[in-house]
């Protein structure tokens, strides 16, 4: 009796266990969320902002310009991607100088956010290549 009790448990058991692949899923999902959390957070620094958006943008400038099938299409969002942040991040200074600092570094962290997702790691990070 107490054989059967414990094949049951163990069948319960598995049938709970999560297979390798999900798991996988699951920890990319969570590693390029808290990537594009962290990344976002560092960008709402004006300064860092700045400098590490500029070497951000060069290098996907660089890559589009080396690989990409769709180099005026990918170049023209990229521009307007670039112009966006541009905007972003003086209307974030903007907001500071008129003592609405907290919303501003919360807006510029969402824009970021948004961003890296969709420019990034979105279309532009997946765009189909003369390579392949």
């Amino acid at each position: 009796m107490n054989t059967n009790a414990n094949t049951q448990t163990i069948n319960a058991q598995s049938s709970k266990a999560v297979s390798g692949e999900e798991l996988e899923q699951r920890a990319k999902s969570f590693v390029g969320l808290w990537a594009t959390v962290s990344l976002a957070g560092l960008l709402t620094f004006p300064i860092i902002n700045l400098v590490l958006g500029m070497f951000m943008v060069a290098g996907k400038f660089g890559a589009i310009l080396v690989v990409s099938r769709n180099r005026l299409k990918d170049i023209g969002i990229l521009l307007l991607a670039a112009l966006a942040a541009v905007v972003a991040m003086f209307a974030t200074m903007f907001a500071i100088e008129t003592h609405f600092a907290g919303l501003a570094f919360l807006a510029d962290f969402g824009f970021n956010c948004l961003l890296i997702n969709r420019v990034w790691l979105g279309a532009l990070g997946h765009a189909p290549t003369r390579l392949g």
